[in-house]
């Protein structure tokens, strides 16, 4: 919340609509949970999407299909131990249905389970029947691709409708909604400040002692006025001071120093 106040305190004044931010989405196959699945078992050319709505799973003859979730099909429930079978649904109510008996529509990790679950539809003569597995909106960061983990969506939002994709937000709350990506809105950008630190060594002879701070500060205000004047600002100078202590002849006023930029 920190860092999204900070933005919009940054955005123009006067300007009170939508912005976009780089928080994107895009559809994945997920488990009932909504943890992305590992281990899939498609039938040869499925997932094919072919209504335009496909966005649940059922398994048939062992291999996975994508179907509307609208149809009715048998599900299957499975708690890590026990395989249940219950009667035609929705895959919505079969979710319901699986939930309000302990269990959950079944999670397929391996050729194993999925081997079980294909044998326990075939001695109760299922053919098709629903497994947890859906086609769901997985929102990331553009830049690092991360999953995001503060959330400050709008009531209602994200409503997944028509393809709503990528995020903006109301600069004047800074709640989040989706929106067609090919809308135009303003845009905020950012960076990560990046440093760096140069060493200058620097052996000075001059009868000033720049041992004494004032004079050394001096010499630094001196130097920061020359690298403005090249249009370098953004910067710190230090010194740091190093006795030469080999020398066999050895003025006062002669040291060595180290000249820090960051």
């Amino acid at each position: 919340m920190e860092n999204l106040t900070a933005m919009l305190s940054s955005s123009p004044s006067g300007y009170t609509g939508r912005a976009w931010i780089g928080l994107t989405a895009s559809m994945t196959w997920t488990w009932e949970d909504g943890r992305p699945a590992s281990f899939l078992h498609w039938m040869v050319g499925q997932p094919d999407n072919l209504s335009g709505s496909e966005l649940c799973a059922v398994i048939l003859g062992g291999f996975w299909m994508d179907v509307s979730c609208s149809l009715t099909n048998a599900p299957v429930c499975f708690d890590g131990t026990s395989i249940i079978i219950g009667s035609p649904m929705t895959w919505t109510n079969a979710d319901a249905y699986c939930k309000s008996r302990a269990s959950s529509l079944a999670e397929i990790p391996d050729d194993a389970i999925n081997a079980a679950i294909f044998l326990k539809m075939t001695t109760s003569v299922t053919l098709k029947a629903w497994i947890g597995l859906r086609k769901t909106q997985l929102w990331h960061w553009s830049d690092t691709s991360q999953n995001y983990t503060f959330r400050n969506w709008e009531p209602g939002h994200p409503d997944h409708s028509g393809g709503q994709d990528c995020a903006a937000v109301a600069v004047t709350n800074g709640s989040w909604t989706d929106e067609q990506c090919s809308t135009q809105y303003p845009f905020f950008c950012y960076d990560v400040y990046k440093s760096w630190s140069v060493v200058v060594r620097m052996t000075i002879q001059s009868e000033t002692n720049l041992g004494d701070p004032a004079s050394s500060d001096a010499v630094l205000q001196q130097l920061h006025v020359t690298f403005a004047n090249g249009g370098v600002t953004d910067l710190k100078l230090t010194w740091k001071i190093e006795p030469v202590e080999q020398m066999q002849e050895r003025l006062t006023s002669k040291d060595h120093f180290c000249l820090w930029m960051l």
